[in-house]
């Protein structure tokens, strides 16, 4: 046995004899000998990537789209991207440019926490040194290893927000939102999840061992899972201390700066927006300080845990590092204090200027429309007449609901294109006859059930119980190619094809429609939506919720088209996409939506929209 195996082993004994108690207590002496300096330099780097990184690589993927021939992102045009050779070599770069510079950011607090460590300046020429030399070795080709983890498992781990870069990075709630519609479904995303959380747990090292040894990608990675085996749950123990310290402290924030703006409301009414602009400052200045000691805390866990369990990645031994605590008890700094008070004081006034206008903005009366997701739900199988009745009764606007064709050419209201989900009938809708499906019962997870409805009676219901729809022609594959033109026509003979309005998820649907009735109004359903808006016929978007942004409104609304969001089922986002001026939220929860809706229509008072406000703006992890 080598000295070197019997160094490893000891320091796992080490670290699993009150691992939590002395991770924690060495991350929380890191975090108060670096303080504001560690926080800084997370700080500084969220601004750099967001301020220069974020817009370069945002060029450069635009750049990509327009040599492919597209004005935005669609899900059935991506293929287009890879085909083009500019915009396949632009779409590389962007994915290299952003791994470097994603890897760089993490190991410049990798770095941080080391010197912090050792007792030495954060900037210094040594310092500058070490990350130069740590990017010449990114560069390498073996550090691409790292990227699934930094790109993928990290974020979806919920350790996005250390980077501008990750933490849009998500599982998309129409793909969770539909496994969990099931037992096997449920099953199967909570094995992932669990598989996702070993994932990161294993590989947690990969990146302070690619920093402080010499180590490639490929072998800190492996490094890593060898390692970690046995410190997982003291690791993923340590990280939701951390995170739910953010919360709490997130918490306190909100209470503390809704107290102001709630007395105002009653008191002086007149000075509330002014407060609520300088509360809501101060609580965004307060949380950026709260998300920088967090990513620092998590930072210096690893970075100690390394320390540990790799003694040739030590930089300070343990003397060294009583002796650096020993040695801090620094004068006081009343030059560095100004300066910070100063700092802190100019990005308050900056932040309430722009929260002004903000707040009154926010504070208008939304209109947007509710329209409840194949029914309503909660009470009764999707597309089905009784969730159809149940949505009517809550009140929604509309009723969205799916229709496909049979195998004898006929319609039928349903979503699945296979029946094993609603109906354990492993069948497809293509191969079975109208008659056939009406004769079967769905059944939901919830115990509810009914029979599966013709498109002719649900439509008729409809339209007896004047519950406007929105039609979403869904195709399974195997339609004939007059399907357009049929549905038309059988709509029409019912009295009901201009009773309502009509989307797809398939463009030459969408344009074949716009053809054949061009005064109806449809709407193009995008499951991936960004950067531009696509070329279409149709009347309306109608974004995935998970691709939604501001952005992508604003240009639906420039191009003269409505912008709508699905499936929204967080209350709390429902709300922003209501005071965020959206035409409409395709949602699970059309009571709840329809509640808020009218609470922010009937209130006086800015306390709601500062509440809507924080949740929006300020998010701690």
């Amino acid at each position: 046995m080598t000295d070197h195996t019997v160094q490893a082993e000891a320091s796992e004994k080490t670290v699993s004899q009150g691992a939590y108690r002395n991770l924690l207590g060495a991350a929380w002496q890191v975090v108060r000998r670096g303080g504001w300096r560690l926080a800084s330099v997370y700080l500084v780097g969220q601004l750099i990537v967001a301020v220069i990184a974020a817009p370069v690589l945002h060029w450069l993927f635009a750049e990509a789209l327009r040599a492919a021939g597209l004005s935005g992102v669609e899900i059935a045009a991506l293929p287009r991207l890879i085909e083009a050779p500019l915009s396949a070599g632009l779409i590389l770069i962007v994915v290299i440019v952003g791994f470097l510079v994603l890897s760089l950011q993490f190991l410049v607090l990798v770095v941080a926490v080391q010197r912090v460590q050792a007792g030495e300046r954060l900037l210094s020429r040594d310092a500058l040194t070490h990350v130069a030399s740590l990017a010449r070795k990114l560069l390498r080709p073996s550090s691409l290893a790292l990227l699934p983890y930094l790109f993928l498992l990290l974020p979806l781990g919920g350790i996005g927000f250390l980077s501008v870069l990750s933490q849009a990075i998500t599982i998309p709630s129409f793909i969770s939102g539909e496994l969990v519609k099931t037992t096997a479904g449920m099953i199967g995303y909570l094995v992932f999840l669990l598989v996702l959380l070993t994932l990161n747990v294993r590989f947690a090292l990969a990146v302070p061992l690619f920093a402080m040894t010499d180590a490639t990608g490929g072998r800190a990675q492996r490094r890593s899972w060898r390692l970690m085996r046995g410190h997982g749950i003291t690791l993923t123990l340590l990280v939701a201390t951390v995170l739910i310290a953010g919360a709490l402290a997130g918490a306190v924030l909100v209470a503390v700066g809704l107290a102001p703006v709630a007395l105002t409301d009653v008191f002086a009414p007149s000075a509330s927006p002014a407060v609520a602009a300088v509360m809501l400052a101060l609580t965004q200045a307060c949380a950026l300080t709260i998300i920088g000691m967090g990513g620092v805390m998590i930072v210096s866990i690893v970075v100690t845990l390394t320390r540990i369990v790799v003694p040739d990645a030590s930089r300070v031994s343990d003397a060294e590092a009583a002796a650096v605590a020993d040695s801090e008890k620094e004068q006081p700094q009343p030059r560095r204090a100004l300066i910070a008070v100063l700092c802190a004081a100019a990005l308050i006034a900056g932040l309430s200027v722009v929260n002004l206008p903000l707040m009154n903005a926010l504070s208008r009366a939304p209109d947007t429309l509710v329209i409840a997701h194949r029914g309503y739900t909660a009470e009764a199988v999707e597309n089905t007449l009784s969730s159809l009745e149940a949505a009517r009764e809550v009140g929604a606007d509309f009723v969205e609901m799916d229709v496909m064709e049979t195998a004898d050419r006929q319609f039928v209201v349903m979503h699945d294109a296979n029946l094993s989900r609603l109906a354990d009938h492993d069948s497809a809708v293509s191969e079975l006859t109208l008659d056939e499906l009406s004769a079967l019962t769905v059944h939901d997870t919830q115990g509810n059930s009914d029979r599966i409805p013709s498109l002719e009676e649900y439509v008729l219901v409809a339209k007896d119980i004047e519950q406007p729809l929105l039609i979403e022609i869904k195709l399974h594959g195997a339609e004939t190619p007059d399907l357009v033109p049929r549905l038309v026509q059988e709509l029409e003979s019912l009295g009901v094809l201009e009773d309502n309005i009509y989307h797809s998820l398939d463009g030459p649907t969408v344009e074949e429609l716009k053809r054949v009735r061009p005064n109806l109004t449809v709407g193009l359903t995008m499951a991936l939506a960004g950067m531009g808006v696509p070329q279409t016929s149709a009347d309306f978007l109608v974004m995935e919720e998970w691709s939604f942004t501001d952005e992508m409104r604003d240009a639906a609304h420039a191009a003269g088209l409505g912008a709508m969001a699905w499936t929204v089922n967080d209350e709390q986002r429902i709300r922003d996409l209501m005071r965020d001026d959206i035409d409409g939220v395709i949602t699970d929860v059309a009571a709840e939506a329809l509640d808020a809706r009218t609470q922010m229509q009937q209130s006086t008072g800015l306390a709601d929209v500062f509440f809507d406000a924080i949740m929006r703006y300020v998010v701690i992890f």
